[in-house]
């Protein structure tokens, strides 16, 4: 989104509105049809989960036939193990994803409107007001006016009541009657900061109990959201001589509440993409270790033993490598920031701006 922004504010700046509008347009797309594309790859990891699994317990079955030589199954065979391990896997991924639909406080501030709620279909206040600040100062006509006035109004709920740089702007616009087109902003200079870290993906393991002496390790890797909370909370903006009218910067895009929003929308099918592997793997160790004992049942002779404690040994090597193989995919975005924070200051004379945090060290 913020690439073609950034393509659009560019475009404007040397004259060609129609390419800038085209990058817009790009920009606000993702805003539009992004929860639709999510649900459909939801979907599709769901059904993949179904289909991997079901294949990886019929070459579990046919395993078992193979080997049977027409003898009893014991224990109800590798089907009994797969049949619970599947009910256990799926309470477990149902209780994970119910957990994690109401665990981020921490990304909504103060009172009023969740910042979860402001941010639910992707909302990017950043993009907002970048667009709407393009269309107010440089815009032409109907089309222009009326989407600025809509990027406005969207200003005004995500950021207007805490930032009065965003609320002095809009205002201009004219929200409620009056029509002021376009607005003049002054000569004012506009310092955008961006603070801290966004929330960052790490592994969590759950183990799961199934009863059964063919597995000796079932687990599912998940991901989770952990807050970075190391951060400036505003920065300093003056004039080099010093004049005593420093203004601070204040929050423009909340970027833990947009990054849970995604994450949120994305968990189901994270989960069931993790939560395929753990049960093939299990399904794997499982098989070995039936095959075993299966080999165990029908063993006769010294060499036939033999035999068989190289294949508890490869079965029990098996079960250390299935817990070493359960991991999931933490990799997040490390470069974006906490918050992203803006103020707008009258143009120096000199040309010099004066920035410093807010325990004074310039």
């Amino acid at each position: 989104m913020m690439l073609y922004t950034y393509l659009g504010l560019n475009d404007w700046l040397v004259g060609d509105l129609d390419a800038a509008r085209g990058h817009f347009a790009s920009a606000l797309e993702p805003r539009q049809q992004a929860n639709m594309r999510i649900d459909e790859q939801v979907a599709k990891q769901q059904s993949s989960y179904r289909e991997k699994v079901g294949n990886a317990e019929q070459e579990a079955t046919q395993k078992e036939t193979a080997n049977a030589h027409g003898g009893a199954v014991p224990d109800g065979g590798i089907a009994a193990v797969t049949s619970q391990l599947r009910q256990k896997v799926d309470a477990s991924v149902a209780e994970s994803v119910t957990k994690q639909q109401s665990g981020y406080d921490w990304a909504s501030e103060g009172a009023g409107p969740s910042e979860l709620e402001k941010y639910r279909n992707y909302e990017n206040p950043l993009l907002s007001y970048l667009y709407f600040l393009t269309l107010a100062v440089h815009g032409s006509g109907e089309t222009d006016y009326n989407d600025a006035r809509n990027e406005a109004n969207r200003l005004a709920v995500m950021v207007a009541d805490r930032n009065k740089t965003v609320y002095d702007d809009i205002v201009k616009l004219g929200l409620s009657t009056e029509r002021n087109w376009p607005i003049d902003l002054g000569k004012g200079v506009y310092v955008f900061f961006e603070t801290g870290m966004a929330p960052q993906w790490v592994e969590k393991k759950i183990s799961i109990p199934i009863l059964s002496v063919y597995l000796s390790y079932v687990g599912i890797a998940l991901p989770e959201l952990v807050p970075n909370n190391d951060l400036v909370p505003a920065l300093s903006v003056g004039y080099s001589a010093g004049t005593g009218s420093e203004k601070l910067t204040a929050p423009l895009l909340n970027m833990d509440a947009l990054v849970v929003q995604d994450f949120k929308n994305r968990y189901k099918g994270i989960v069931a993409s993790e939560a395929a592997d753990a049960v093939i793997l299990a399904i794997q160790n499982a098989t070995i270790n039936y095959l075993a004992k299966l080999a165990a049942d029908q063993s006769k002779d010294q060499n036939d033993n033999e035999k068989l404690f190289i294949k508890i040994g490869g079965a029990i090597a098996a079960g250390v490598a299935s817990a070493g193989r359960t991991f999931c995919d933490t990799r997040s975005w490390e470069t974006l920031p906490k918050y992203v924070q803006v103020v707008r200051v009258d143009r120096p004379a000199d040309g010099s701006l004066k920035l410093a945090y807010p325990n004074g060290g310039w």
